[in-house]
């Protein structure tokens, strides 16, 4: 597996009834040439900051492009080390 870090570009496709999308994802340090990630995404959001892991495949149609096979928001994970830090267990 692969894994990568970044933020979504755009989104380019979404279907809200199964959840699998499309979007350009830019890699950190490679944000000038963002690659096409697809998967299941629960309500993807332009600028969200995630960790990718899958494999890059090619379709027949729609070219080589990035599967994602499990995502991580690195938004969600950053607040909840903010807030452990302000209110400590």
């Amino acid at each position: 597996m692969i894994t990568y870090r970044g933020s979504i570009k755009s989104i380019i496709y979404h279907n809200k009834a199964d959840n699998f999308g499309t979007m350009a994802f830019a890699v950190d340090g490679y944000e000038d040439e963002p690659i096409r990630a697809v998967g299941t995404f629960v309500d993807p959001q332009k600028g969200a900051r995630l960790e990718l892991e899958g494999e890059w495949v090619s379709h027949p149609k729609h070219g080589h492009q990035f599967k994602v096979s499990r995502f991580i928001s690195l938004n969600q994970r950053q607040l909840k080390s903010r807030l452990s830090f302000w209110a400590p267990d």
